[in-house]
């Protein structure tokens, strides 16, 4: 086991920013080290001297990972890493290798079924409201922390659990006209997943899209180099190039592709506000460091040293 600390809110309400979360690296199976800096001791004794750091920092194995106790499933809580430099990561997975991914209005769909989502997911509405006082008295009785008023338009934008059935409770009250999930809109969404604006798509619209699996085909089209052009060069470590309507790799003309690596598509339970999968696209295997399962800790950084700790959040398992 080891401690990971939920340094924002992108995983909100599942998650909050001042949880330890323990992460079993056995479950997935731990991946041997890659880079003599991946070795315990061995990297600070490394790090002790530049010469000899920037030597090996371009040693690297190929990643080997020992049998775990299961495979990646739907819905579970990984950490992650997005590439072999970069800090740790903690979402949940959606979607495996293998399966179409499509998010339609803000529902996730994977191989044509509406996914089963956990009831801590972080959504947006907006009300209509008639009165504003008694929409934040009842906001309050909900014990719902985040919303916005915007007197000019009568509308109030609040983020809430599903768990919590606020649809049901707000819409009942009179001084509410009318409630609605938020959708977001292409031209409200930057920088999505692949690069492009040929899709039309955004954080609540994605797809439809297949996660690369190992052994999967693919024909050379510009429609799937734009898909998977990215993956390609950073994760296959192969250079595509077109050429008088041909594709050329290693000085051969290929007209298909045989990904190597299984991968995986992840997103954060606060929907509009994590960057994941939608943005930078899909995590290779073996970037997967282990599964979160339990809250370790919990205090809210926010509040001071004597009141923060989150008593009732430790020791809680994470679905």
């Amino acid at each position: 086991l080891s401690a990971y600390q939920i340094p924002s809110g992108s995983m909100e309400n599942t998650l909050l920013p001042g949880d330890r979360v323990m992460v079993s690296k056995i479950h997935y199976g731990s991946l041997l080290p890659q880079s003599p800096m991946d070795i315990p001791w061995f990297n600070t004794f490394f790090s002790l001297s530049k010469k000899v750091r920037s030597r090996i920092d371009s040693v690297w194995w190929q990643p080997v990972r020992l049998p775990g106790l299961s495979s990646v499933k739907h819905n579970d809580v990984v950490v992650f890493k997005l590439n072999k430099n970069s800090v740790n990561f903690i979402k949940r997975c959606v979607a495996l290798a293998g399966d179409t991914l499509q998010i339609s209005r803000g529902v996730v769909y994977v191989n044509g079924s509406m996914m089963v989502e956990p009831t801590t997911l972080l959504k947006y509405y907006r009300i209509w409201y008639n009165d504003s006082a008694r929409v934040l008295d009842l906001l309050k009785t909900l014990k719902v922390k985040s919303f916005s008023f915007d007197k000019n338009t009568n509308q109030c934008l609040v983020a809430a659990s599903v768990g919590k059935e606020i649809e049901n409770a707000v819409s009942q009250s009179q001084s509410v006209d009318s409630i609605r999930l938020r959708i977001l809109m292409p031209k409200e969404c930057y920088g999505l997943y692949p690069g492009k604006d040929d899709y039309n798509w955004s954080v609540d619209n994605f797809g439809p899209v297949i996660i690369p699996k190992k052994g999967m085909k693919i024909d050379l089209t510009p429609d799937n180099l734009l898909r998977y052009g990215a993956v390609l060069q950073q994760s296959e470590k192969i250079q595509i190039e077109c050429k008088e309507g041909k594709y050329w790799a290693d000085g051969k003309v290929i007209m298909e592709y045989t990904f190597k690596k299984d991968y995986y598509f992840m997103m954060g339970d606060n929907r509009h506000n994590s960057s994941d999968s939608r943005y930078w696209g899909f995590v290779p295997e073996e970037q997967l460091i282990g599964k979160a399962i339990a809250i370790g800790w919990s205090r809210d950084p926010d509040l001071p040293w004597w009141q923060s700790v989150n008593w009732g959040r430790i020791g809680n398992s994470i679905n």
